[in-house]
C-alpha cells in the first residue's frame, strides 16, 4: 500500500509542480556555472548537492543563492577562502543524488553537504524505502580522514509552499519521519552528521529573494565551520 500511494503520489504532485500557478518550479533560477568562489587563503573545498534549497530558486546566479552565501559567511568566520562546487536540481532524489556523487571525485572535497529529500517526501516515498536508499547514499560516498559529510534535514515543506489542501499534512508528516529516519542512519557512520534544518516560515512563491537565501545560509555555516575546524 505504501509503494502504491508513493507512486500516485509522484504521479499526482509531478503534474500539480507542472501545470499550477502555485508551483515553485515557475520561479527563476541560476543558469550560470556551478562554481562559487570566496577570496583568501588556503581554500576550503565545499560540496553542495541536493535539491530544494539549494537550487537556487528566485535568483539567477549561484553567487546570490544559499551557497554563495553560505561560501561568504564561511569565509569571513574562517579567514581562508572557499571554493563551492554545486550540484542542484529540482527533479533531485535519494536515488539520483547517488548517481551524481558517483561522478565526481569526492575526495577532493573538505565538506559535502546533501540537501536530498525535499521531492522523496512531497512523493510520499515510505520512510523504509528512504532508510535504505540513503544508506546506499552514504556508503558510496566513502570519505576519507578529514572529510565531513553534513546531512541537512529536509524544511518542514508546508511553511515554505503552497500544496493541495487535503495534501498538506500527509506532506508534513512524511518531512517528519525521513528526518527522524535520517537521524538514525548517520548517527553511527564517522564522519556523517544530521543537521535539522528548520528556516523561518516564508511564502516562497512570492518572497524567494536574495534575502531569503542569505536567512538560509545562516543556518546552515555555523556546522560547516564547525565541520572545517574539527
Amino acid at each position: 500500500m505504501a509503494s502504491l500511494t508513493h507512486l500516485l503520489a509522484a504521479t499526482a504532485i509531478g503534474a500539480w509542480l507542472s501545470v499550477s500557478a502555485h508551483s515553485w518550479r515557475r520561479l527563476p533560477r541560476p543558469q550560470d556555472e556551478p562554481l562559487v568562489h570566496a577570496p583568501g587563503p588556503d581554500p576550503d573545498r565545499i560540496l553542495v548537492v541536493g535539491s530544494g534549497a539549494v537550487v537556487g530558486y528566485g535568483v539567477l546566479s549561484y553567487d546570490l543563492s544559499v551557497s554563495g552565501q553560505l561560501a561568504r559567511l564561511v569565509a569571513a568566520e574562517t579567514g581562508r577562502g572557499v571554493d563551492l562546487r554545486v550540484v542542484a536540481d529540482p527533479d533531485l532524489d535519494v536515488v539520483t543524488a547517488r548517481t551524481e556523487l558517483r561522478a565526481l571525485t569526492l575526495d577532493s572535497f573538505d565538506v559535502i553537504v546533501i540537501t536530498v529529500g525535499s521531492l522523496d517526501a512531497l512523493q510520499l516515498l515510505p520512510r523504509r524505502v528512504w532508510g535504505e536508499q540513503l544508506d546506499l547514499l552514504l556508503d558510496s560516498l566513502r570519505t576519507g580522514p578529514g572529510q565531513s559529510v553534513l546531512l541537512m534535514g529536509i524544511p518542514q515543506l508546508t511553511e515554505l509552499v503552497a500544496l493541495p489542501r487535503p495534501y498538506r499534512g500527509a506532506v508534513a508528516r512524511r518531512v517528519r519521519a525521513l528526518n527522524d529516519e535520517s537521524a538514525q542512519r548517520a548517527a553511527p557512520r564517522p564522519g556523517v552528521t544530521f543537521v535539522p534544518f528548520s528556516p523561518p516560515p516564508v511564502d516562497l512563491l512570492q518572497n524567494a529573494s536574495r534575502e531569503v537565501h542569505t536567512v538560509w545560509a545562516r543556518i546552515i555555516a555555523p556546522t560547516v565551520i564547525a565541520a572545517l575546524s574539527s
